[in-house]
């Protein structure tokens, strides 16, 4: 098949097949796909954005009127970012909750790339909204956490754990007289598992990788998932209270330019007291007291499902 040429998402130029890089921006260029037909007749309109697994993200429609978001891995079938999108894609598919972006199909192209088929989502991500504004206020902070909270409820009923709870991997829609209609979405690094919860773990005497690989996003990594210990529904709890410490806050409670420095802090520091921006209403007693349970350490002293940290939220 000829090869087609590449362009810059930043709209900075057009290269030839063999080019990489774009000499303005510096930025990874991406294949012009525009007009390509992939999957079950689905037209690539225009890109949408980079992301995460090496891949791009395009608007596609049908000539039934239908619309959909086309992640492709823009690397070989075989190579491990084309690998996860696949895995997380056949997690995904199965699932059916108002809170969890839904995956339609996903396959193969006809140039041997892997895609993923899914629901198009218009809004933002929760990380965007808070470039653009630092912070949030609690009563929006609690819906954007307890509808996350909802998708990880169904989830974690289903045996799987998400691993990367984030701000970038919420999506938020415009919804009527809501805050926001919220999906839970990026589930590449997923992960099924089949039985109890990490046996109580001695953080002080542990290092970073201890046990295995490490999976995850250092600042919103649970101590255990730092270690690369085996993690059950309650690393993701541990992520949304740190996401939900970033909301009312303004701040992450462990950071660094050092990715090393951030895994010992995980395990080893307890956040700092949350407190409200300057020119806030103070942090009541009851989202303070949220916080440290959800930040424990050790994950039995968390709240033990989803549910219990939605109903602790009903209490605020």
């Amino acid at each position: 098949m000829e090869a087609r040429v590449h362009f810059c998402p930043n709209d900075l130029g057009v290269y030839s097949p063999d080019a990489d890089l774009c000499i303005d921006c510096g930025g990874r260029l991406i294949v012009d796909r525009r007009g390509h037909v992939i999957g079950d007749g689905w037209t690539l309109d225009h890109l949408i954005g980079l992301g995460g697994m090496r891949s791009s993200v395009w608007e596609a429609t049908r000539e039934d009127g239908a619309v959909a978001a086309i992640k492709i891995a823009e690397s070989d079938l075989e190579s491990p970012d084309a690998r996860r999108l696949i895995h997380s894609a056949s997690l995904v598919q199965s699932l059916d909750h108002p809170n969890i972006g839904r995956v339609f199909a996903y396959g193969e192209t006809d140039d041997g790339e892997a895609h993923v088929v899914m629901e198009l989502l218009r809004g933002r991500t929760l990380l965007h909204l808070l470039q653009q504004r630092g912070v949030v206020t609690v009563a929006q902070a609690v819906h954007v956490v307890r509808e996350t909270l909802e998708a990880l409820d169904y989830l974690h009923g289903r045996g799987l754990v998400h691993r990367d709870v984030k701000p970038g991997n919420v999506h938020l829609s415009p919804r009527g007289h809501d805050p926001w209609d919220v999906r839970l979405i990026d589930f590449g690094v997923a992960k099924e598992v089949m039985s109890g919860a990490p046996s109580r773990i001695d953080l002080i005497t542990e290092s970073p990788g201890a046990w295995g690989r490490i999976v995850g996003t250092p600042e919103y990594m649970a101590p255990e998932q730092v270690l690369g210990a085996p993690v059950d529904g309650r690393a993701d709890l541990y992520a949304v209270g740190i996401m939900l410490y970033r909301l009312v806050t303004g701040e992450l409670p462990f950071q660094s330019a050092d990715r090393q420095e951030v895994y010992e802090l995980q395990l080893r520091r307890s956040p700092p007291p949350a407190k409200a921006p300057e020119g806030q209403p103070p942090l009541s007693l009851g989202l303070t007291t949220t916080l440290a349970t959800a930040l424990a350490k050790q994950p039995g002293d968390r709240f033990q499902s989803a549910r219990m940290f939605i109903h602790a939220l009903e209490q605020i």
